[in-house]
């Protein structure tokens, strides 16, 4: 991807989340389209599910509950056992999230798979940067979906 390609790609995805941009906002894929209601739930709806994605990919998702107070990217590297916890992830008041989470290291070989899942108000003592041997209990958990690196 190019420099500008990935500018745009940022300030597209900040004008967005912070509701500004002037005029009408371009309808992004997600559950919250017209034609369907909201699923119940948390839900993972960008980047689709076996997606090439960078070291920090953007990952976009619902929740229904806005009364959710912290949503939290978890990567499993599938070569591993570890479930690793990631920055919080910026919630807007309609329930739409935004995270962006470390897809192995700076020098992970492309190729490489590993799943996501988004929990919510967890229950496990999910500190960001720790790794647990299992997906964390939360209030809710969303789909999982499996990426690999560029």
């Amino acid at each position: 991807m190019t420099r500008i390609t990935v500018l745009s790609l940022l300030c597209l995805v900040v004008a967005v989340l912070a509701g500004c941009g002037g005029g009408e906002q371009p309808k992004a894929r997600s559950p919250r389209s017209a034609t369907r209601p909201v699923p119940e739930g948390l839900w993972i709806t960008d980047p689709p599910d076996s997606a090439r994605v960078p070291y920090r990919p953007y990952v976009l998702g619902t929740v229904s509950d806005t009364s959710v107070s912290a949503v939290f990217l978890v990567v499993h590297p599938t070569p591993t056992k570890e479930y690793w916890i990631q920055p919080p992830c910026m919630i807007r008041s309609d329930g739409a999230w935004m995270g962006q989470p470390y897809i192995g290291l700076e020098d992970t070989p492309a190729g490489v798979s590993f799943e996501i899942r988004a929990v919510a108000d967890p229950t496990d003592d999910a500190r960001p940067g720790s790794s647990l041997k299992d997906w964390p209990q939360a209030r809710y958990s969303s789909n999982v979906i499996t990426v690999f690196r560029q």
